[in-house]
């Protein structure tokens, strides 16, 4: 029985021994020196200062009557 496996096992050995010698393990790099770190901070203080965008959109058909409506629809948004 020992003698039949191994009539089978050496060929199959041979016949991988190519394909084995052609692969080489493949080395990984070395890490390289490095500090990771993470935080989280929440910093509460009172506001100083506040900027508000408002705009409007409208539609006429000239720029002389868009921006006067503009200016109106402005004017009643601040308004409020």
């Amino acid at each position: 029985m020992y003698a039949q496996a191994m009539r089978i096992l050496v060929p199959l050995l041979l016949a991988a021994l190519p394909s084995l010698a052609g692969t080489q393990p493949t080395a990984e790099p070395a890490p390289r020196p490095s500090i990771r770190t993470t935080g989280e901070a929440t910093v509460t203080a009172k506001p100083d200062r506040v900027i508000i965008d408002v705009g409007v959109v409208t539609q006429a058909s000239t720029a002389q009557a868009a921006a006067a409506q503009n200016a109106t629809q402005l004017d009643a948004a601040c308004a409020s």
